[in-house]
This record gives C-alpha cells, structure tokens and sequence, in this order.
C-alpha cells in the first residue's frame, strides 16, 4: 500500500508514497469515509505526495473513482489540500482536481504542507 492514513485533530493525513496504482486509489477512496464514519465528523482531508515516484493508472482510472465518488454525500462542506512539490505530483495532483465532482468537496493544490495546512485550518 504506497499511503499511510493517520488522523491529526480534525484532519485525515494521506502521506502517498511511491508508485500510485490504481487499487491505491480505490483504497483510500473507501479508507477516508471509513475514519470519518469514525470520528463522527466530516474532516477535512491533506495528501502528501512528498514520497511519490510515479503513478501505473492513466486518467480513466482515477475518472472511474471520481464517478463512484460524486454520488457519496458529504453532510458539510470540506477541504482537500494537495501537498505537490514534483512535476509528477502535480501531474497528479491536477488530475484529482479536475476530475473532483464530489459535492461539498472543494480541492486546492499547495506548493507547501504549511500552506495547505493554513487553507484546511480556515
């Protein structure tokens, strides 16, 4: 599994790390709803792609997920702020951007853990 999921007050901390298949995604799409099903608040999400060295899915899988993932309801707005500090996580990165329809979801790219930090604190 190239991520590690851990809670931090009221934020799921996804640390991506080598390369991103298209099971990982589907992974962390029913892991983030099964730790905010447990925490009994809707958070708000960081991914960190400091430790990413590639991605194996083209853009059908990851628009394949963003399909099933629009249709999930989030009870109140929340944040996804995107860590990318290497072309290959931007390439990423914009791909999860583009594709997001998930309703009271807004995602954000930031160039800097601090600053996307400073964003999800809002």
């Amino acid at each position: 599994m190239p991520y590690t999921a851990t809670v931090e007050d009221r934020i799921i901390h996804i640390a991506w790390e080598g390369v991103i298949a298209p099971d990982d995604l589907e992974g962390v799409d029913r892991e983030i709803p099964r730790l905010a099903a447990e925490l009994r608040f809707a958070p708000n999400v960081l991914h960190t792609f400091d430790q990413v060295t590639g991605r194996s899915f083209d853009p059908m899988a990851a628009f394949a997920v963003s399909q099933k993932r629009k249709y999930r309801r989030i009870p109140v707005p929340v944040r996804a702020a995107l860590v990318v500090k290497s072309p290959e996580a931007t390439r990423i990165a914009e791909v999860f951007v583009a594709l997001n329809r998930t309703p009271n979801l807004t995602m954000e790219r930031f160039p800097s853990e601090k600053a996307a930090r400073a964003w999800l604190a809002e």
